[in-house]
């Protein structure tokens, strides 16, 4: 069995239905994002924005919750430049700067329902058949939901689809980004458009016209700086890993140019191996990538995750703690905790793991399966006390609170625990019990 795979299948945020978006995580990709959107955030004056990848082949961006951008794969993949997926990106948060969100609450909670069940039907089809006519039906299912859920809140949304088109202006021109990228993005989608439709119902849509939009971009072109070689690079890597997961030929197929470049189609082939268990041939691929690109923390991820399917611990070992050193990024830290703990019986190696995730707990990597690989470790180590602390705090922080179910199971498990502690008493998991029943 892999345990480990490029996209790591999160809980979904709370209030959008659990199989209405396949979120992912990939910390190339996530960091990538954050890169190309600092300028643009700095701005606009706000540096608490969170990325959401969300695996869909469709060219699409929103915001929903707060300050959190989902970016669907097929966006990026589409993207024939950093500065296309910049303007996409100045757009949504303009969003959140003229707070719509806030102003649509009401009617994008019943659009969310209704766009949810939509798309669990279309899941559902999907699944029960492999022929291309269910799914057609699933995708037909999903799109007649979007549809029902775009007309309930429409009144809001073009007003504040056009202000956020001024936003993204105001923020590219302040962080010295060309709008030629948008403009280019707006032309493919226009052309896309005109391919499926001969005519627009101009009211059966949130976004306003496509035309209109580039009509717009056209009058208040920005030129902005070049895009450098290195962000170059790493965008057409990160289109070259989402390629080898698409499993078929993309809609998007300009994208398949940089697959006649060495390197990237490198990339790609240690991705598509990796992907179908031929690992040797994937290992092949990302350790002559390695050669060119020794400082790259993603090929040492990589290499990683090969050299684990291979059984190599140790070599994986080695290739996750240069990954972690070059990236200091956190999900590289879970993937090579989980490992550990997964992995090995040894005391030391489930210990050095369990110590990563308690640290990352308390940051914004925070989440249930966090808590469950916790609760894994400490069942290996036979530390009941802290596998109960640590499921509690699981059920505590992620439960519904109208969840009875939950509440039910969780006041079993503080009153196991509890006794637990009359036996072997222990100050820290008391003072950690006392905290979370504060706040349930």
């Amino acid at each position: 069995m892999r345990f480990f795979k490029l996209f790591i299948t999160l809980l979904l945020v709370t209030s959008l239905n659990a199989n209405a978006l396949n979120l992912v995580r990939d910390a190339e990709i996530e960091d990538y994002l954050y890169e190309i959107s600092s300028p643009i955030f700095q701005a606009g004056g706000s540096n608490s924005v969170d990325f959401y990848l969300v695996k869909d082949n469709s060219i699409n961006a929103f915001v929903y919750g707060g300050q959190n951008i989902f970016v669907n794969t097929g966006l990026i993949e589409a993207s024939n430049t950093p500065n296309m997926l910049q303007g996409v990106i100045s757009h949504e948060f303009g969003h959140i700067i003229g707070a719509h969100l806030v102003k649509s609450q009401a009617s994008m909670q019943k659009s969310i329902a209704t766009y949810a069940i939509a798309t669990l039907l279309g899941v559902g089809m999907l699944v029960a058949s492999p022929t291309n006519s269910g799914t057609n039906a699933a995708i037909a299912s999903t799109m007649l939901g979007q549809h029902i859920a775009e007309r309930q809140f429409l009144s809001f949304s073009r007003t504040q689809e056009a202000e956020a088109d001024r936003y993204a202006m105001l923020f590219m021109k302040k962080s010295d980004i060309s709008s030629n990228g948008m403009l280019e993005l707006f032309k493919k989608l226009e052309s896309i458009q005109s391919k499926y439709t001969k005519e627009i119902d101009k009211y059966s849509i949130t976004h306003p016209l496509t035309t209109n939009r580039i009509s717009y971009f056209q009058s208040h072109q920005n030129e902005g700086k070049k895009t450098n070689e290195e962000t170059l690079q790493k965008h057409f890597f990160i289109q070259a890993k989402i390629l080898a997961h698409s499993g078929n030929a993309s809609l998007h197929t300009n994208t398949h140019a940089i697959l006649n470049h060495p390197q990237y189609k490198a990339y790609y082939l240690a991705y598509q191996n990796l992907l179908e268990n031929k690992n040797e041939i994937a290992l092949l691929h990302i350790t002559n990538l390695l050669k060119l690109h020794p400082n790259n923390p993603y090929f040492h991820e990589t290499a990683a995750i090969i050299h684990t399917n291979l059984k190599n611990n140790e070599k994986a070992i080695s290739y996750f703690k240069t990954a972690i050193v070059l990236s200091q990024n956190n999900l590289i830290s879970q993937e090579y905790a989980t490992f550990l703990i997964k992995t090995f019986q040894e005391e030391e190696k489930i210990k050095e793991g369990v110590a990563i995730l308690e640290e990352l707990k308390n940051t914004k990597e925070s989440s249930a399966n966090i808590y469950q690989n916790l609760q894994y470790a400490y069942s290996k180590l036979n530390l009941q006390e802290y596998y109960l602390i640590s499921r509690i705090e699981e059920i505590a922080l992620f439960m519904e609170k109208s969840d009875k179910d939950s509440k039910y199971i969780l006041n079993g498990e503080i009153s196991k625990l509890k006794t637990l502690l009359k036996e072997i008493p222990n100050a820290v998991i008391l003072e950690r019990l006392k905290r979370i029943e504060k706040i349930v």
